[in-house]
């Protein structure tokens, strides 16, 4: 699973090319979300995102790749 300031990047529908990047953080009702640092695939930078089932369209990583 994931912790919050975990960096991840997206994985959802084969998209794992370091596109969608963002890091975890917890929500005000208690739930954890991503918060993006990019723009693609109609997510936003600096929107929040709550996933049912994150492990499915997220991959913790260690750093961005430029």
């Amino acid at each position: 699973m994931f912790n919050v300031g975990d960096l991840v990047e997206y994985i959802g529908f084969g998209k794992h090319n370091g596109e969608l990047i963002g890091f975890m953080e917890s929500t005000s009702d208690g739930k954890i979300g991503v918060r993006w640092l990019t723009t693609k695939f109609g997510y936003c930078a600096g929107s929040l995102s709550v996933f049912n089932n994150p492990l499915d369209y997220l991959r913790k990583i260690d750093k961005v790749e430029e």
